[in-house]
């Protein structure tokens, strides 16, 4: 009888060093499930700023069929972004760098060459 106690024991610690394990990779594994969320809705922000800013293009070009196709794009990157943030509880200041880096095409058109140099001299101050 104290063998098949012993056994039973044994058996109980391997089951529960066994749900251990499986705990620990779970949370491991949600934890690279809401990084790649992250990633994917920093992505879907920097397609939705990139369309909106074709699209500005598109408008001055005088192309009204491409701009609200682009519009389009914008919006359904952002309603995917927002589904992601929602679920994923997001805050503001998770994605503070990600704004930094964002520059408005049209600000850039407008700038002169000294302006523009002196931006690419501020970006470099960024990026390292």
């Amino acid at each position: 009888m104290d063998m098949a106690t012993l056994n039973l024991e044994k058996l109980e610690e391997e089951i529960n060093d066994t749900l251990n394990k499986l705990q620990e990779t779970e949370g491991m594994i949600l934890l690279k499930e809401k990084e790649l969320a992250m990633v994917r809705y920093q992505k879907l922000l920097l397609a939705a700023a990139t369309a909106r800013a074709e699209k500005a293009a598109a408008v001055e070009m005088g192309d009204v069929e491409e701009a609200n196709l682009l519009l389009a794009e914008a919006e359904a990157a952002d309603c995917d972004a927002e589904k992601l943030k929602s679920t994923y509880k997001f805050e503001a200041e998770d994605f503070t760098d990600l704004q930094r880096h964002l520059i408005s095409m049209d600000l850039v058109s407008h700038l002169d060459q000294k302006q523009l140099e002196e931006l690419a001299v501020s970006l470099r101050l960024f990026t390292g």
